[in-house]
């Protein structure tokens, strides 16, 4: 039961019961003091034993009333009261949910509203139908049933399995109980709870005999069961969890460690018994998640970490199994080295001199701002030849705009490509190669004015696009003429007109303000606001940045000729400063610190960190206002990391195969150990292969072969110590691995056809493929999961897959879905799915089938003006319906007035986009209630004709609406 309540323990339980046994045979004089129970009456123990036990009382004169008929009522706290010193709780809700029809759970008797929701959550007292029935009598067939209940509910056994290899003992009228209690009433006799020959069933019973058979039954022994061990688990090494046959369970600690995954025989002791038991320590991978192509982070199911490396890389994007040791134990799991694909998500020109390109994801500065990386051609001509700097990477790090040399003109065709590989993202994957589509330049709309602000030296105008400053654009500003500086940058379009202005409110007017596409705006005015600056700037922070240089911020922009006065000390020891506003933040300065003690280096032996102290005085903001004197410390810390690969992605083998470049995460050291570098084909060393190496462009090395490279697979090993950074710091041992040929194979004939039902498709892959191709989780619609499920099966062979949408995944309307297929999508013979030899990821578009039955939303009384009569009612359904046909009509729909069924006698014509529909009907009165019903199919209706106007032509949902004035 879901209400069952909880029992404390198994040994509390027993310890009650003893306690209950034991004060049950011990006499007492008066039997609890009643008045009306004499030491000679033959229930005189057993009512004392139950008094003293607490489960009975008696009456406010003293009395006992032995010989008064049991209540129901009273049964059910005597029961209840036994039940709960056996361990079990009083259900919480007892005061708010009623068990019984006739027990309310506010009932005055709360004692007796307790004990019945304890019994009935037991399954000790049930009731009959539904009722308690407290004040009626209880038969001595029920009070049988009821004891056995109790029984069962404390001892997890019933009298009646007690009782089982006892011989019966003549009960002679048994057969007038009902069929129900006979084996209860059998037992008791039995038992010995009962002594008399003749039960009388259907008799009730006083309280005084209930109370011997309540006491001979909480006296009876359930004979003790042999423990044996019914499971035994694993926990860890020395622990393992064991549950006996009587379902208590018992922490068991090890002296010998178990080994893992190994079936061993223990020894255990419980309780003073010894016990066998055969145990398996299950160690098994919780996780495993490619890092890189050979490196696993392994989470163990004992939740221990462990990093794997793999002797053979793993392919990108396809679900491998491994096999691996840890600490001598072998594993096997299953994994995807996933390499996210960056793309180019889309390509405009924003006006006439820049184009944006936005990618899938964000990219890296230093490889996308590489002009070379993008071909840009316009009205199909030769490629422009972009200028260094020309490409900029946007604040959102995932668009870049390019700055065309020469501004389009309307009705220019434009358009731009990538190459493969040249750009990568945050994460290093590459860019998928990317070939533009013709797009025509258009651009009539003349430039706005965002904003004009006054900067301290110059009023800014900011423009939504660049001006042509060539095309006589007049700047005035209180009637005094300025010239227009260009200070844009590439998506910030700002022009400055140099002016001293003083606190107040100043009028502008620009004329002749021309964009470069030729689109002029018309008069702009307005007015540029200039407060005065009274507030000082403050100090905001300091911020290490190596181990010679830190920064101060400040609140305000700092005047370029008024950085202050900065005194840097290591203890007592003055350091040589050199202060610079930073380039790009004007509230930021740099402080670069040496030492020119010759006895007292900035840093001293073997020491990697150094704490200064620091002061500035003197730094005033761009209105010469002075700050407060500062104070403060910085620790700087030297470089001790040893560099490293920064990623394989960004490594690059050049075009003649004759050198491969590692780009590292730190500069290099001009100095590289040759000997320490070793170039291997297919696992076998190319001796003397290796010819120079050489830090280029600080963070590159170029590793030089005397010839080029023959097509297969190579590692490139660096020893420890082959290269260092300027601080000496060497690097770790490690490999890379690259391939000289020909690139990963693709599949791209893939097509996918409709199925023979709605919502299902054939995926023909004209290739034998693997099992992948029939994992829903390699599948995408609309971007997201399948629906649950979906169900993907071969289909004729392996070359074809059945795709089953679930028809619970509900279709709307009509209408085409993206399906794409991912890359661990692979053939047998191991080329991936891809929609072009790039690698391009396959999508493909589907048509999806309406399959959401149309409903009647409304059904309204169509009525003239001051009439109460009328003929017509307009029903509205969910979604346009197929055309109907009057016939049609008169099957599907039935009306119903005070319980009158009148058949539809016409319809007219669908409006509403096919909604709504108008029905003729007997003549009705519209103050009557009236149902417009849908009959369902069957002996009434053969077929219902009502159904959308989709393909899958869903027949409408049966259902009953009221109709509406």
């Amino acid at each position: 039961m879901a209400n069952q309540p909880k029992k404390y323990t198994k040994f509390v339980a027993a310890a009650a019961t003893a306690t209950l046994v034991a004060s049950a045979i011990v006499p007492v004089a008066s039997a609890a003091g009643f008045s009306d129970v004499a030491d000679t009456n033959s229930h005189a123990v057993n009512i004392n034993a139950l008094a003293e036990a607490g489960i009975i009382g008696g009456y406010q004169d003293g009395t006992f009333k032995p010989n008064q008929e049991l209540t129901r009522g009273q049964v059910v706290k005597m029961l209840g009261k036994w039940v709960e010193k056996q361990g079990f709780e009083i259900p919480a809700d007892y005061a708010t949910k009623a068990r019984f029809t006739d027990l309310a759970a506010d009932a005055k008797d709360q004692e007796l509203v307790k004990y019945a929701a304890l019994v009935f959550d037991t399954g000790v007292f049930a009731g009959s139908n539904g009722a308690l029935n407290a004040g009626g009598k209880i038969t001595r067939e029920n009070m049988a049933l009821v004891l056995d209940r109790a029984f069962k509910a404390i001892n997890d056994t019933t009298l009646v399995e007690v009782a089982a290899e006892i011989e019966d003992i003549k009960v002679a009228d048994l057969n007038t109980a009902k069929a129900e209690a006979r084996e209860a009433i059998q037992a008791l006799r039995n038992l010995g709870i009962s002594g008399v020959e003749n039960f009388m069933p259907k008799n009730s019973v006083t309280r005084g005999q209930f109370a011997s058979f309540l006491n001979k039954t909480i006296q009876t022994e359930v004979a003790p069961v042999e423990l044996t061990v019914k499971e035994a688990v694993a926990v860890d090494t020395n622990t393992v969890s064991v549950t006996l046959s009587d379902d208590t369970k018992h922490t068991v600690k090890l002296e010998k460690a178990l080994e893992a995954n190994k079936a061993t025989e223990i020894k255990f002791t419980i309780d003073e018994k010894e016990y066998t038991a055969e145990v398996t320590y299950v160690l098994e991978v919780k996780s495993a998640v490619a890092v890189d192509a050979t490196t696993l982070e392994v989470v163990l199911s004992d939740d221990t970490k462990h990093t794997v490396k793999l002797e053979k890389a793993l392919e990108a994007n396809k679900a491998t199994e491994v096999t691996f040791s840890i600490n001598g134990v072998e594993f096997k799991a299953t994994v995807t080295h996933v390499v996210h694909d960056l793309t180019v998500s889309s390509v405009k020109a924003i006006n006439a001199n820049e184009l944006l390109v936005t990618f899938s994801k964000e990219v890296l500065e230093a490889s996308v701002e590489v002009p070379g990386n993008f071909e840009v051609l316009v009205n199909n001509g030769a490629a422009l030849s972009l200028d260094e700097g020309s490409v900029t990477l946007q604040d959102d790090k995932k668009s870049v705009i390019i700055t065309l040399p020469t501004p389009l003109v309307n009705k220019d065709v434009y358009k731009v490509n990538v190459a493969k590989s040249s750009i990568l993202a945050a994460d290093y994957s590459e860019v998928l190669k990317f070939a533009g589509e013709n797009q025509t330049f258009s651009d009539v709309a003349a430039p706005v004015l965002v904003s004009a602000k006054y900067n301290g030296s110059a009023v800014e105008f900011t423009f939504n696009k660049p001006l042509d400053l060539e095309a006589n654009t007049i700047v005035k500003i209180d009637g005094k003429s300025y010239v227009l500086t260009n200070a844009s940058s590439a998506g910030k379009y700002v022009y400055t007109a140099t002016v001293a202005l003083t606190a107040g409110e100043y009028n502008y007017v620009i004329t002749g303000a021309t964009d470069t596409a030729g689109n002029e705006a018309g008069t702009l005015t307005g007015k540029v606001t200039v407060s005065t600056d009274k507030t000082a700037p403050k100090f905001v922070g300091v911020k290490a940045i190596n181990s010679n240089t830190f920064e101060v911020s400040y609140d305000e922009a700092i005047s370029a000729t008024d950085l202050g006065t900065y005194t840097v000390k290591k203890g007592s020891q003055l350091l040589t400063v050199d202060v610079a506003a930073k380039a790009t933040d004007a509230k930021v300065v740099v402080v670069t610190v040496t030492s020119t003690d010759e006895n007292n280096a900035l840093y001293g032996k073997n020491e990697t960190s150094i704490d200064l102290s620091f002061e500035v005085t003197g730094y005033k903001d761009n209105a010469a206002l002075v700050g407060d004197k500062v104070t403060g410390k910085v620790t700087l810390t030297t470089d001790t990391k040893a560099p490293a690969m920064l990623a394989k992605n960004l490594n690059t083998l050049n075009a003649e195969n004759t050198s491969y470049t590692v780009v590292f995460d730190e500069a290099l050291d001009s100095t590289v150990d040759k000997s320490k570098l070793t170039l291997k084909k297919s696992g076998i060393i190319q001796p003397s292969v290796i010819t120079d190496s050489t830090a280029v462009d600080n963070k590159d090395l170029d590793v030089v072969f005397g010839s080029a490279l023959a097509s297969g697979s190579y590692t490139l090993e660096f020893a420890e110590g082959a290269v260092k950074d300027a601080n000496g710091n060497k690097n770790k041992a490690f490999t890379v691995e690259f391939t000289v040929g020909t690139a990963a194979e693709y599949l791209t004939t893939t097509s996918v056809t409709e199925g023979t039902n709605n919502n299902t498709f054939v995926i023909d892959f004209d290739a034998e493929m693997t099992d992948a191709a029939t994992n829903t989780s390699n599948y995408k619609l609309d971007g997201l999961e399948l629906p649950a499920g979906s169900k993907l099966e071969f289909y004729g062979d392996k070359t074809q897959v059945l795709l089953t949408l679930p028809t619970s995944f509900a279709v709307k309307a009509d209408a085409p879905y993206t399906l794409t297929i991912g890359k661990t999508v692979t053939t047998k013979s191991g080329s991936i799915v891809a929609a072009d030899v790039n690698g391009k990821v396959f999508t493909t578009s589907i048509d999806l089938v309406d399959n959401v039955a149309p409903e009647l939303a409304t059904a309204k009384f169509v009525t003239t003006s001051g009439s109460d009569l009328t003929t017509q009612i307009e029903l509205t359904f969910t979604e346009a319906l197929n055309e109907l046909a009057e016939d049609a009509i008169k099957d599907d729909l039935i009306v119903t007035v005070g319980g009158n069924e009148y058949a539809v006698t016409a319809s007219t014509v669908v409006t509403d986009g096919g909604k709504v529909v108008t029905i003729t009907v007997p003549t009705l009165n519209i103050n009557q209630a009236t149902t417009v019903s849908i009959v369902p199919e069957g002996e009434d209706n053969t077929s219902l004709a009502i159904i959308d106007d989709s393909e899958g032509a869903n027949k409408v949902k049966v259902t009953s609406i009221s109709v509406t004035k």
